[in-house]
């Protein structure tokens, strides 16, 4: 029987520098991604074989960080793509987006603090860290979607108690307190 995941509809994408990456590399962040498949749906990039180099530009960057919910960079290697989406993930789509360098790999200066708004960079020491950081941020994003909208119902509801519209479209503003005479005076 297949694993029911945990938060069907929320999409992730990994990426990472795949051009000079060693085959160990490739099969670690393999097995992060088929791990994380169980938590939620994870998008998969084309590669360095597949497709045409325009085929890789438009799946990876239109249909995998366009339409992903978090994206995930991992920046042990250099990668002019990784930093093409991820630039797109935090910049043009204002998408949450966290990166991750392993603790003795030399990381650009440039994803360390760049200090923008859905941004995280985080050093690790293995790839159960990556996993872990990765599944508590597609909850915590998973539960704002269920909060927000309930406040937003909230709010619409407390905002009709107070808000009373009359016959001639002018609003008006109750206090349903003064009108049932218990103002504390």
């Amino acid at each position: 029987m297949p694993t029911k995941i945990k938060y069907p509809d929320f999409k992730l994408y990994v990426g990472c520098g795949l051009t000079h990456a060693s085959e160990k590399f490739k099969k670690e962040v393999q097995e992060l991604k088929d791990e994380l498949s169980k938590v939620c749906p994870v998008l998969d990039f084309l590669g360095v074989v597949n497709g045409t180099p325009h085929d890789v530009y438009v799946h990876d960057i239109i249909n995998c960080v366009g339409s992903c919910d978090l994206m995930a960079g991992i920046c042990d290697e250099p990668s002019t793509g990784l930093g093409w989406e991820m630039a797109t993930q935090v910049l043009v789509r204002k998408k949450p987006l966290l990166a991750f360098g392993h603790e003795d790999t030399k990381i650009t200066r440039l994803v360390l603090d760049p200090q923008l708004p859905g941004y995280e960079f985080i050093r690790y020491k293995n790839f159960f860290q990556v996993y872990d950081k990765i599944v508590e941020k597609v909850k915590e994003i998973s539960e704002q979607r269920v909060i927000v909208p309930l406040l937003k119902l909230e709010l619409n509801s407390a905002a009709k108690q107070v808000l009373e519209i009359s016959d001639d479209d002018s609003k008006k503003v109750r206090d349903p307190e003064w009108e049932n005479g218990s103002t504390g005076m």
